[in-house]
């Protein structure tokens, strides 16, 4: 199917892939390579990572403001 797929489909696929529910993702993202048209994905573990850090960031800013 993937062989049969328009560049412009795969383009609008990859374009919408991070609107995409996590669990259809990981086939989309497949379709699209299939189709030879590599894009970079990013893991679940590594966007919960990031995540992480954005939040202890955020929390040391909350930190250091003054309370008054």
């Amino acid at each position: 199917m993937a062989d049969r797929l328009e560049k412009e489909t795969v383009g609008a696929i990859a374009d919408r892939l991070d609107d995409l529910p996590a669990t259809i993702r990981p086939r989309a993202t497949e379709l699209i390579n299939k189709a030879d048209c590599e894009i970079e994905t990013t893991s679940v573990a590594e966007s919960a990572v990031e995540v992480g850090d954005r939040l202890a960031k955020c929390r040391q800013r909350v930190d250091a403001i003054d309370p008054a």
